[in-house]
């Protein structure tokens, strides 16, 4: 049973992941045509079980997933400007400072262990 779970998960899993699901359809507006980008993102588990303890025979299975699409821009195409200038990319996020946090955080732990490492010049008496 479980193998044809799978084979059925496994195609239906094909269906969904595509270019289209990522690159949505052109959307005609005007002078301009917007094509959605997406992310998409899914996980899943499973687990079985089987044994005896000193309360009987145990047996289980069970299983698990969750998914999502995220928009996270829009790529416009402008059809009165030919060339590289005619298209423009237009996120749909504010992007996240963790990059920049993070650099900081390092240069930060970075200098401090090179204080550490330099001799001190105290004089003994």
């Amino acid at each position: 049973m479980s193998e044809n779970y799978l084979k059925t998960l496994a195609e239906e899993l094909s269906n969904i992941i595509s270019t289209k699901t990522v690159i949505g359809d052109p959307i005609e507006q005007g002078d301009k045509v917007l094509i959605p980008v997406n992310k998409l993102g899914f996980a899943m588990g499973s687990g079985s079980g089987k044994g005896s303890g000193d309360g009987g025979t145990g047996e289980g299975t069970g299983g698990g997933g969750g998914g999502g699409l995220e928009p996270v821009a829009l790529i416009a195409i402008y059809r009165d400007i030919s060339g590289p200038e005619g298209v423009q990319v237009i996120p749909l996020k504010t992007p996240s400072k963790l990059p920049e946090v993070m650099e900081k955080a390092v240069e930060t732990f970075v200098q401090m262990k090179e204080e550490e490492k330099e001799p001190t010049t105290e004089t003994q008496e």
